[in-house]
């Protein structure tokens, strides 16, 4: 049986396409000099771990949320909708027009969800991704007319 084509699909975030660019950028310098190979492998490992270590794109047919993580590394998670009570989110440090952000770099460069759930034997559930930008508020304006609880971090949600 084919699987149902998703309503909403998130793109991939600008910072896994930018470190592809900068990654040329310095393999061209390298030709003209080889220690550029070193400040591309510190520099990988510092973007890796800021930017792209939760890079995933968000798929939303009518039962299931899939989060596909773009590092093969990562497990993706689908989540049937029907189960979830409600999300609270924390946007990350790049939204400064909301009041529920981290404010500094150094908290963290992706945003959070926790996905609450009906039955009270399930644990709620902490989910890092790094979307493209908006692409998450889609993502809770879709859920939303599914009848789900949004709220920011902190807030009660039941």
């Amino acid at each position: 049986m084919e699987a149902a084509k998703p309503i909403l699909k998130t793109r991939p975030p600008i910072s896994l396409m930018l470190l592809g660019l900068i990654n040329l950028g310095i393999l061209i310098a390298a030709i003209s000099n080889p220690v550029w190979l070193m400040y591309l492998v510190l520099f990988d490992i510092f973007y890796y771990v800021m930017f792209c270590r939760y890079c995933c794109t968000i798929a939303i047919n009518w039962q299931f949320m899939e989060v596909h993580y773009l590092n093969p590394w990562k497990e993706s998670l689908k989540i049937e909708i029907a189960d979830l009570a409600g999300i609270e989110y924390r946007k990350a440090y790049y939204d400064l027009f909301s009041g529920n952000s981290a404010r500094f770099l150094s908290q963290y460069c992706f945003d959070r969800l926790i996905l609450h759930f009906k039955d009270p034997n399930k644990h709620a559930v902490l989910v890092n991704i790094n979307t493209l930008a908006f692409g998450l508020d889609k993502v809770f304006k879709l859920l939303a007319s599914y009848n789900k609880k949004i709220v920011p971090y902190d807030m009660p949600l039941l």
